[in-house]
């Protein structure tokens, strides 16, 4: 089951952030070298082909000749596409320092359990939450291992892209319970351990259940 999100007050370190992302200009492209560069690597693969006449001159000078081509529509695409999505950043940034509020999931956290990546899925954190259930979030940044919050602001993917984080830390948590990677497989094998889902059983059940996994 998902967890709920609710709306919260922006906070003095996520105005701030917001407030610089909207009141930084926007560097002009500068169009000299995107559009010479190619042109230049272009004529200068014809040339070449032109000079030496061989066989496999000309195939060089040909694919070269291609490759500066396509650098003359790819590049000025790529660099158009990196300023349209700094003006949806700022558009979006601007339209949430407008209302003052953010939707997060938080996550008021006690007791904990790390499963350790196994193989590039990210680490997996069991948090005991203040209800007595238990909350799983997938830790693709290992961003709690670096911060060892108390409590999570999870973020909404568009905050978090400004922000350049997922979630707000918030507190001190204490040390994690640690389980081995073949645990981690064969409990994500039983039992479903979804991003920011709860499971209405308590630590303490959680902690049998892996005492209890067949490996």
């Amino acid at each position: 089951m998902k967890l709920p999100t609710f709306t919260r007050q922006l906070s003095p370190e996520e105005h701030r952030v917001l407030y610089d992302l909207v009141h930084k200009p926007i560097p002009p492209i500068d169009w000299t070298w995107v559009m010479i560069l190619p042109l230049l690597a272009g004529l200068c693969a014809w040339g070449a082909f032109y000079a030496d006449g061989g066989f496999w001159t000309g195939i060089l000078s040909l694919a070269a000749f291609v490759m500066g081509m396509f650098g003359l529509w790819d590049l000025p695409r790529k660099k158009l596409s990196m300023q349209a999505s700094r003006k949806k950043e700022q558009a979006y940034a601007a339209t949430v320092l407008k209302e003052g509020v953010i939707v997060v999931t938080r996550i008021a956290a006690g007791r904990r359990i790390l499963a350790p990546e196994v193989d590039d899925e990210g680490d997996l954190w069991i948090l005991e939450r203040l209800d007595g259930t238990v909350a799983y979030y997938w830790d693709y940044l290992y961003e709690i291992a670096e911060t060892e919050p108390e409590t999570l602001d999870v973020y909404e993917d568009r905050m978090a892209a400004v922000m350049g984080r997922a979630f707000a830390p918030l507190g001190e948590a204490p040390a994690p319970v640690r389980v081995n990677e073949q645990q981690k497989v064969a409990y994500c094998d039983q039992y479903d351990a979804g991003h920011l889902e709860y499971d209405p059983v308590s630590f303490d059940d959680v902690l049998r259940r892996f005492d209890q996994l067949t490996i």
